[in-house]
């Protein structure tokens, strides 16, 4: 089958699984394609040629002066599970980690109940959408694995606690992420600075939600 072809494939395969209440983890056939490595040609070069994603930066998070630890093998020393309902709350106060001034029933629904394995030092790779894209259409033009945690979001967001200026764009544009939920679907975690605070919602994504240019598309 050609790559065109499964790329087709695979698309109509994890509306159809998301729609039937599985998530994309719930079909056989989409759990060995997401343990599939990516392609010798895949990665931010793939998504570039693809004239939908531009890669524009990459970020360490944590920033890390030990850089002797491999990324994928390191948890952050100290830090037990991250428990995403302990984190992500409204709080704009000065008291606040994070300045977060709206929190989409979708996003509390789906993601305030997820528990995690203790953070690591993961290196992000930031892309711009250059033309009008839906949600399917974005994953399909990326190479596994580009799902983020939760944890990648927070740490992020850390980082830019009051709107201050650094991988996540704070000109009122989504900054946008692939994540499995609580009960391990798919959705997409838009973030978005307001002035006020962060306001961070979600969206299955079986609803193929359309994101217009302009938008960052943040990935492992």
């Amino acid at each position: 089958m050609g790559r065109r072809s499964r790329t087709i494939t695979l698309g109509a395969a994890l509306i159809l699984s998301e729609c039937l209440g599985g998530g994309w983890a719930g079909s056989d056939a989409l759990r060995a394609e997401s343990r599939r490595p990516p392609a010798p040609a895949g990665g931010p070069a793939a998504a570039a040629t693809s004239g939908r994603l531009r890669p524009v930066s990459k970020v360490r998070c944590p920033p890390s002066a030990d850089t002797t630890e491999p990324l994928t093998t390191s948890a952050l020393r100290g830090e037990a599970a991250f428990v995403a309902y302990d984190r992500f709350r409204e709080d704009i106060s000065a008291r606040s980690e994070v300045r977060i001034s709206w929190l989409g029933a979708g996003f509390g629904r789906r993601y305030l109940a997820k528990v995690e394995p203790p953070p690591d030092v993961t290196s992000l790779q930031v892309f711009v959408l250059d033309k009008p894209s839906r949600s399917v259409a974005i994953a399909e033009t990326m190479h596994h694995p580009y799902e983020i945690r939760l944890a990648d979001i927070w740490c992020l967001l850390k980082l830019q606690p009051n709107g201050e200026p650094g991988a996540l764009s704070v000109n009122a544009v989504s900054n946008l992420f692939f994540v499995r939920d609580a009960i391990g679907a798919l959705g997409v975690v838009d973030v978005l600075w307001s002035g006020a605070g962060w306001e961070i919602g979600a969206s299955s994504i079986a609803r193929n939600r359309p994101w217009p240019p302009g938008r960052q598309v943040i990935t492992r």
